[in-house]
Parts: structure tokens; C-alpha cells; sequence
């Protein structure tokens, strides 16, 4: 089982992603159907704790201790057990919403006054290319909005997203080309020379 972050820039990260999915919807199936089985008044015991391992492909004693009560005198999956494996199916849901979109997008660049920002698809990140050496307060805000220099690539660098490409716009003081034509190039002329911070 994966326990490293998924970055949205490997390529498995969307079947990473299902796969988390598909594996909390089995355990949240699974405590409903053992909590109803625990619930049901008609069973006894025994016949419970074989109907619940049966049902859940649950080993005997793991099924037998849901039988007994917790400091709470609570019997079965806790309900918050429930809640907050139903929170994080919602949570990787949306994430992978997020990743096939950005997988969608295309490569986009647009000119500011003194440089180019570019948002690329292929390497998943968001880069601002300056024509020479930004001054200290646009290095600042640079780095403030969580942009590194790559010296390789001689640009501001950070993970492709929504807030990589929010960010590069405060820093820039330009927008990017709106969704309508996400594929297209765009240049943007700008009066400002002093970022937005």
C-alpha cells in the first residue's frame, strides 16, 4: 500500500488515485454491511460473527472483537469511522477531478513586459522566464509564492495547478488566457513593472 504523497505530475497518478478511491469505498462498504450485521437484534453472537467474516472477508476473531463494546460502549465500526472514510473518498474524488483536468490542459505561454510565463503541460510545471535579472522585490515574490529557481532551465519553476498558475499571475500582473481557448498563446501587454505582492 502506497504511503509517498501522489504527485500530480507522475503519469499513474490518476490510476493511483482510483485505486485509493476504489479501496476506501470497499472498507466503507464493509463497515456498513458489518455495523448492520452487529445491529441486527435477531442474530445471535455467534451467528453474527460468522455472517459478518463471511460478508466482509473478515477473519472470525477480527469480526468477534466488533461485538465488543469500546470504552463508549459502542459496538461495530464507530460512526466516525464512517464520516471520515466517507470525507476522504469526497477528498480523492475531487483530487482526481483535479489531475484529469490538468492532464486536459494544454501548454499555454504568455508574454508580460521583461519576460514570459508559460504553463507546460508536458513537464507539469508553471515557469516565468524574465529577459534579465529580476530585481529584489520580484525575486521576493518569486519565492513567496513558492516559485524555485531552476538555473538548468535559467526560469521560476513550481508544480503545475490552479494556484502555480494563480500565483504567476500575482507575480506577473497578467492573466492567462481564459478557458475558452486554453491551448492558445497569448500575449499580454502590461503597464505594470512592479509585481503584485
Amino acid at each position: 500500500m502506497q504511503t509517498s504523497p501522489i504527485r500530480s505530475d507522475d503519469p499513474q497518478a490518476a490510476a493511483q488515485l482510483q485505486a485509493k478511491i476504489t479501496e476506501a469505498e470497499k472498507q466503507q462498504t464493509i463497515m456498513r454491511v458489518a455495523n448492520r450485521i452487529v445491529r441486527n437484534a435477531k442474530l445471535g453472537d455467534e451467528v453474527k460473527i460468522v455472517q459478518i467474516a463471511a460478508a466482509c472477508d473478515m477473519h472470525h476473531e477480527t469480526a468477534r472483537r466488533l461485538l465488543v463494546p469500546d470504552d463508549l460502549g459502542r459496538t461495530g465500526f464507530p460512526a466516525y469511522e464512517l464520516t471520515n472514510n466517507a470525507a476522504n473518498i469526497r477528498r480523492l474524488q475531487k483530487r482526481l477531478a483535479e489531475v484529469t483536468r490538468e492532464k486536459s490542459r494544454s501548454s499555454v505561454t504568455v508574454r508580460f513586459p521583461g519576460g514570459r510565463m508559460e504553463d507546460h503541460a508536458e513537464d507539469a510545471r508553471i515557469r516565468i522566464y524574465h529577459e534579465a535579472k529580476p530585481e529584489r522585490p520580484v525575486i521576493e515574490a518569486l519565492k513567496g509564492n513558492g516559485f524555485h529557481w531552476t538555473p538548468s532551465l535559467q526560469c521560476w519553476q513550481r508544480l503545475r495547478n490552479e494556484g502555480a498558475r494563480w500565483a504567476a499571475e500575482r507575480v506577473t500582473g497578467v492573466k492567462w488566457p481564459r478557458d475558452e481557448n486554453p491551448g492558445a498563446t497569448a500575449a499580454t501587454e502590461s503597464p505594470r513593472g512592479v509585481p503584485r505582492i
